[in-house]
């Protein structure tokens, strides 16, 4: 059986919504249904590259979390 029509009626549904905290929370719930990873998680940044809020969802449910915390990558 195709997921297609699922992943379609999912999108419907996402692109419907208009409160952020829902649609941020329901795309990861979206995104764990159809390809269950362990977690996943979302992260929002200013624009000095801090992470000012994270979103976690996995088997446990979802929680959030506000940090100040300057992400750096060694290149």
């Amino acid at each position: 059986m195709s997921s297609t029509p699922h992943l379609l009626d999912r999108l419907a549904t996402l692109t419907s919504i208009r409160d952020l905290e829902l649609l941020e929370f329901s795309l990861l719930k979206t995104l764990h249904e159809l390809f269950r990873p362990e977690q996943v998680t979302m992260l929002k940044y200013d624009r000095d590259g801090v992470v000012k809020f994270s979103m976690r969802y996995g088997q446990d449910g979802c929680h959030e979390s506000v940090r100040n915390r300057r992400i750096t990558q060694n290149i």
